[in-house]
């Protein structure tokens, strides 16, 4: 039996909320909800090399309780050309961007 059937049993269906861009405050429909949360930081920019793609953004989930005046959240841009990528929040909680492809010069062939 999986945790999510313990916690919503009784054919109670969890509300599923996504949020894709900008900022705001999320606000549960109860006070001190019991919310897992999935914060997926941006990538980091590629280089203007072809040889440096940028990194991948951390992932993290995490169960939080959210009281009625909510909990802000940031969902970051991807990072532009030789830029790291942004860091996404929710209340105190963190998912660091990716960083920034490197240039590479001086390469030879053999």
């Amino acid at each position: 039996m999986s945790l999510s059937s313990n916690l919503f049993g009784g054919g109670i269906k969890p509300v599923v909320t996504s949020y894709t861009s900008g900022t705001g405050t999320h606000v549960p429909t109860v006070d001190n909800a019991l919310c897992y949360a999935e914060l997926q930081g941006s990538g980091g920019g590629g280089s203007n090399s072809v040889v440096a793609a940028g990194g991948g953004g951390a992932k993290i989930g995490f169960w939080v309780r959210v009281p009625i005046a909510g909990l802000a959240y940031t969902v970051p841009a991807g990072g532009a050309v030789n830029t790291d990528g942004g860091k996404a929040t929710f209340g105190t909680m963190s998912a660091q961007g990716g960083k920034a492809g490197t240039s590479v010069s001086s390469i030879t062939s053999v």
